[in-house]
């Protein structure tokens, strides 16, 4: 398929189209190898390959619900995306350096990658799956943004103008953010390097002394973007006059400044040390060549001084066929960092590579070489050890870059020469003024900071307050929050390190062996972790990454009693803490439930092994148990007086009591439950909704819309509403069920709530006093976006795309946000739980369904396992018994097939809300489907019958019409009639028309009828009570076979190829066209799209598709008989539009194959009949077409109501029971029980299932 891509961004007041994309992308359908289905659970991913293309690879994933197809390498340094994180908000972080992306756009969330991830359609069918995309970019598995921007010019325009001082990873994050964001003013950028933006830690890693292969973007990037590259160093800021002014007297003036000059490498102060030669620094790229250079042919005497990561990583880069000394005053290599323990590894890895160290040594002096008295030639220690030097590399840590501001009058500088800023990265006390990177001082809200001021010199926070800085400058927040810092150093083997002990660190949890680089090191200041590193273990990073950043990050005791922080569940996983995955024993059963403390599964603990074959299958052992028990109903004293006015609903914990073990189910051991190494998983488990309450609640919130209010939303000046300041009301002491005004930030307390949520209705008072008309509830707020949200003027519950930066505008991040109350949904499902119990077609249409095949490994995200457990469920008498939690009723509690319902309702429309469904649709969608085609043979699942209508007279005082009762021989006679079809023989041409009769060709072995008893009155579909009379005894169908192709009958012939068809365009819209300059040909094909009438639309036509690949192809009328059959793929995705698959096939002939052609074509063509086209015929039709066909009716659907929108659905259902023979049963929501009235119901019933004998 040819795809135009084109991003345009709509601007206020200037027609200005910034940003856009002409390039072509060719689109193929490719399968994915080994998959068979989109069955993946919620927060499971997996990297596949793709056939057909070579090094193809996508990881598929599962994320809120929705299976996707993305990128499956990191767009940084190319990691592995499968070894890495997805948490429930989308997020997926990628396991070496901590690059973040969106995981439904493919988006970047969090530095360091600056490339987008692909994200490609995925469909399922015929036991396979298949992607939609383009080659390169499943290979390189990348979204390269090429950005065409028609930015403003830079005069007079000063206010919409940004220019950035320095030109490294910050200044790359902000000006790529800019555009990415919508910001169309200009960009200018002056650097002081002679070359764009490098991936600086090559440098020292790898010394590359090419900046083309360093750079991040090339320089049609920054054409393309619109922005303006300067090369100049800047000697001074006027702020007050808002413009720079660069060493050669140049002045740019700005609406906006951003400062990221960077760091400066420090130099030792002592003798010798600034005048002699070979005296090197490493920050820029002539550094490295110079570097380089000095080595020559190798074999020199190199004295690094400094055991930072700049000196350790240039120690390692140099020390093959090399001789290295490190000199540092510390103990150990990065002692400072990594403490004593972990340095003494590090300086064990480097050892054995060859390198010398000298700790705990100061430096005196260097000394000249004696062949050459300008270049050095010894290092000097101040214990009078010399150590001969060829060269010394100084990485003794970086200033500041912001000597060009130290005596600027309006400007004050940190002590350490940084420059404060708030979160935002905007300069303390100077308007329109940011600073960004190595040069910034802000506040850190990481585990431990508490916002205290730091400053961070690492690449990707650079380049992640560049981001962030860009979205306040183009005021489009983003809502992410703050970023964990991350970094990463070459010291022999990768180290990672993620977090800052901004305020210290006291003590360090470390597991594994650092001289053997496979490692783990937590940093804890008291029971908090702020930091850790480590080396061979990759995901453990990412791991910890995401669970500071969600604020759940385990303790210090927790990680010492040995929690391993692969089995901490990154929130927002699927916990089965009910039922069984596989059968309905659940936590009630005596034997409890055993939740699975690695994936959360559930598995019955009893008699069954379906908690050892989970624990087998997946080698997860320590599993849960929950034994819930029915609390004692005490009525000995009456109940106690009301003496006040009290909403409240009985709860689970007033109901049960819940004990709790943990055991390994490898070797039969109790665990302790309260072990710092379990207690953190238990307590999530117990906390987390279940499985049915979490995919229930998500059903309800599908209903969920927004509102022009939302959409339209003004919010008044943005400003960082303060954590003391989210407490209680404005207008009194209430401290929950807060509401947050989204347009003016007011907070004040909502009605009162079900279930004893109090409440005094301040926020509705300021929503009525203000008009303003959206608010938030805090207490409902979820790191992953979702939170109850109540627009007043339209007095209903709505949904809010853009909450993450609506809440930002008042510095409210999700990603520190924690929900603390129930949902308004989930108060609404918890009082309807209480009161009532609901009606679903699922409980009736798969009544009468056979036993699906066997289980599988992933139970819970499988059908055909739920399927069996619902028929297990239904069939196998274990759950008929009393319901213990009303034991004077004596009726079963029923079975709740939570996990089904949510597998066959995920992505449609309408299986997948909590709306009543229809039960033969719902057996449908259950049972077609199955892939196969219409051929003159038309195979179905179930038969549609009609039930003539008659009214009978009505009798005096009759209130509702009566129907004159119908057999269901009379219907079948009605469907099986021959009927005249008005079209031409292709035989002999006559146009009398023929007749049209539908038989069976073979009969099932279960047959399903459905009955159409619905009538339309005043354009309402009404639900109408027709007596169906069915025999309860066998009955024959012999006479509805048909008897296929007689010896005394000619089939026709078959269709005759068509003639070419001719096109004669409208002359006088044809000469408009080509008075306009257009070639005939393109006149042509642009009339014929468009319906041969208008010229303008024509005209639009042509030149929407100028840039097509054919647009000057002969005219193809799709006739003739070379013409190819369409794309069934293609016939899909117009079917997914809502055009029929013969007029999508005829669009797709007509315009040679062109989707985007096709859909114009049928919208200007809506009366052209299309003939069905047969298909051949399948080799072994379903079904037997053997003789008898005896049937006998085994079961049916009743719907009780008289409306097609509501009602209830009840099954009945004939079983052979031992001494009593054949009984009819009911199977009601909550009771199954012998059915007494089976025959009144027959007549009534909705769905017949009839068995074959």
């Amino acid at each position: 398929m040819l795809a135009r891509r084109l991003r345009i961004f709509r601007l206020p007041s200037r027609s200005v189209c910034p940003f856009s994309s002409s390039r072509l992308v060719m689109e193929k359908e490719y399968k994915l190898k080994d998959v068979s289905s989109l069955s993946l659970a919620p927060g499971m991913k997996r990297e596949v390959e793709v056939e057909g293309i070579k090094d193809g690879r996508v990881l598929l994933l599962n994320s809120a619900g929705k299976v996707q197809a993305v990128g499956a390498r990191c767009t940084h340094y190319g990691a592995p995306l499968a070894k890495g994180v997805l948490t429930a908000s989308g997020r997926l972080t990628c396991p070496w350096h901590g690059a973040c992306f969106n995981a439904s756009t493919g988006d970047i969330e969090d530095a360091p990658g600056l490339d987008a991830l692909p994200v490609f359609a995925v469909s399922e069918r015929d036991g396979a799956v298949y992607i939609t995309g383009d080659e390169s970019a499943i290979v390189s598995s990348r979204r390269n943004p090429i950005l065409g921007c028609a930015a403003a010019t830079s005069a007079g325009v000063t206010a919409d103008r940004v220019v950035v001082v320095g030109g490294g990873s910050g200044a790359m994050g902000l000006v790529q953010a800019l555009r990415e964001r919508g910001y169309n003013g200009s960009v200018t950028v002056i650097s002081k390097e002679r070359y764009l933006p490098i991936d600086r830690p090559k440098l020292s890693k790898a010394l590359i002394t090419d900046p083309t292969k360093l750079a991040l973007r090339d320089r049609t990037w920054f054409e393309m973007a619109s922005i303006d590259w300067v090369e100049g160093e800047v000697s001074g800021v006027d702020f007050a006059a808002r413009s720079v002014t660069t060493k050669d007297g140049s002045v740019f003036p700005y609406g906006k400044l951003v400062l990221a000059t960077g760091g400066a490498p420090r130099t030792l102060p002592l003798q010798g040390f600034k005048v002699l030669g070979n005296i090197f620094t490493l920050r820029t790229v002539p550094d490295a060549k110079d570097i380089v250079d000095a080595i020559g042919e190798k074999g020199k005497k190199i004295v690094i001084i400094g055991s930072s990561f700049i000196g350790m990583e240039a120690a390692i880069a140099t020390c093959k066929d090399n001789t290295v000394t490190v000199v540092d005053m510390a103990k150990t290599p990065l002692e400072r960092v990594l403490g004593e323990q972990v340095g003494d590894g590090i300086r064990k890895i480097a050892e054995s590579k060859g390198i010398k160290f000298y700790m705990g040594a100061g430096i005196d002096k260097a000394e000249p070489s004696g062949s050459d008295p300008s270049k050095v030639g010894a290092v000097c220690l101040k214990d009078g050890t010399k150590l001969e030097a060829d060269m010394v590399i100084l990485g003794v840590g970086v200033a500041p870059a912001t000597e060009f501001l130290r005596d600027n009058s309006v400007l004050r500088l940190e002590q350490d020469g940084s420059i404060k800023t708030n979160e935002n990265f905007e300069v303390v006390g100077l308007k329109d003024v940011y600073a960004l990177g190595d040069i910034a001082t802000h506040p850190y809200h990481g585990p431990g900071g508490d916002g205290k001021p730091v400053r961070i010199e690492h690449w990707n926070v650079a380049q992640n307050s560049g981001r962030r800085a860009a979205a306040h400058i183009a005021q489009r927040p983003d809502g992410h929050g703050h970023s964990i810092p991350v970094f990463w150093s070459a010291l022999g083997a990768q180290l990672r390190y993620c977090g800052n002990p901004v305020n210290g660190w006291d003590d360090l949890v470390l597991n594994g062996d650092v001289s053997e680089a496979k490692f783990v090191a937590y940093y804890a200041k008291g029971e908090t972790v702020v930091a850790m590193a480590s080396m061979g273990m990759d995901p453990t990073m990412a791991q910890s990454l995401e669970l500071m950043t969600l604020g759940k990050m385990p303790s210090k005791s927790q990680l010492k009693g040995g929690l391993d922080i692969m089995d901490v569940g990154v929130p927002g996983q699927s916990v089965y803490r009910e039922d069984c995955t596989q059968c309905f024993d659940s936590i009630d059963e005596p034997s409890g439930l055993d939740v699975c403390l690695q994936c959360f599964n559930g598995a019955c603990a009893g008699p069954r092994p379906h908690n050892g074959l989970h624990a087998s299958l997946w080698k997860h052992p320590l599993a849960l148990n929950i034994r819930r028990t029915r609390k004692p109903v005490v009525r000995d004293e009456p109940p106690a007086k009301i003496s006040k006015l009290a909403i409240a609903a009985e709860s689970d914990e007033d109901r049960y009591d819940t004990a709790l073990s943990a055991k390994c189910l490898d070797c039969d051991a109790l665990l302790d439950v309260t072990d710092p190494r379990l207690a953190p998983v238990v307590d999530g488990i117990i906390k987390a909704n279940t499985f049915a309450r979490k995919e229930e609640v998500k059903a309800w919130e599908q209903e969920l819309t927004s509102c022009e209010h939302i959409l339209l939303l003004q919010q008044h000046e943005a400003r960082n509403i303060q954590q003391g300041d989210l407490g209680h009301c404005f207008a009194c002491d209430l401290r929950e069920n807060l509401w947050l005004c989204l347009e003016c930030g007011n907070l004040g307390c909502g009605r009162k709530q079900m279930g004893g949520v109090d409440g005094n209705s301040h926020a509705l008072a300021h929503a009525t006093e203000s008009t303003h008309g959206v608010a938030v509830k805090l207490g409902s707020i979820t790191p992953e976006g979702t939170a109850d949200v109540y627009c007043y003027k339209c007095d209903d519950e709505r949904l809010d795309d853009q909450l993450g930066p609506h809440l930002a505008h008042w510095g409210i991040m999700l990603a520190d946000r924690r929900k603390t109350e129930m949902s308004l949904t989930e108060m609404q499902i918890e009082q309807n739980l209480n009161a009532s119990s609901t009606c679903h077609p699922l409980e009736s249409a798969t009544t009468g369904l056979p036993d699906p095949p066997p289980q599988v490994q992933d139970p819970a995200a499988d059908l055909e396992t739920q399927l069996r457990k619902v028929a297990d469920g239904l069939l196998s008498g274990r759950y008929a018994k009393p319901d213990d939690d009303e034991p004077e009723v004596s009726h079963q509690r029923g079975l709740a097939p939570a996990m089904l319902k949510h597998l066959i309702g995920r992505g449609h429309p309408e299986f997948s809300t909590m709306r009543q469904q229809d039960a033969f649709e719902l057996f449908q969608h259950l049972c077609l489907g199955c892939g196969k085609v219409r051929y003159s043979t038309h195979e179905q699942d179930s038969i549609f019958i009609d039930v003539p209508l008659e009214k009978l007279p009505r009798a005096e005082g009759d209130a509702v019409d009566q129907y004159k009762p119908v057999s269901l021989k009379q219907c079948l006679e009605s469907l099986t009639k021959a009927e005249k079809v008005e079209l031409a023989c292709s035989s002999c041409r006559g146009t009398e028309g023929f007749s049209k009769k539908s038989l069976f060709k073979t009969f099932p072995q279960v047959l399903v009828v459905n009955a159409n008893k619905m009538s339309v009155i005043n354009w309402v579909p009404v639900k109408v009570d027709v007596p169906v009379l069915v025999p309860d005894e066998p009955f024959l169908l012999d006479d509805y076979l048909s008897k296929g192709l007689q010896a005394s009958e000619e089939p026709l012939p078959d269709e005759p190829e068509a003639a070419a068809p001719a096109f004669v365009p409208e002359a006088a819209a044809l000469s408009q066209l080509e008075e306009m300059g257009f070639p005939r040909n393109r006149c042509e094909k642009a009339l014929h799209a468009t319906g041969n009438s208008d010229a303008n639309a024509a005209m639009e036509w042509l030149f929407a598709h100028m840039e097509d690949a054919d647009i000057d192809a002969p005219l193809d009328l799709g006739g003739g008989g070379a013409s190819v059959a369409a794309d069934p793929a293609k016939i899909e995705m117009l079917g997914a539009m809502g055009f029929d698959a013969p007029r999508a096939g005829k669009a797709l002939k007509e315009t040679g194959g062109d989707v985007e052609r096709a859909v114009e074509w049928l919208f200007n063509h809506p009366s052209d009949v299309v003939e069905d086209e047969a298909a051949p015929a399948a080799d072994e039709p379903a079904g037997s077409a053997s003789l008898p066909a005896s049937f006998q009716l085994r079961s049916l659907v009743c719907h009780k109501g008289t409306s097609i929108h509501a009602g209830h659905y009840v099954a009945f259902v004939r079983k052979q029971l031992e001494g009593e023979g054949a009984k009819w049963v009911l199977f009601n929501d909550e009771k199954v029980v012998e059915a007494h009235d089976v025959e009144e119901m027959r007549k009534f019933a909705y769905v017949y299932f009839f068995e074959r004998k």
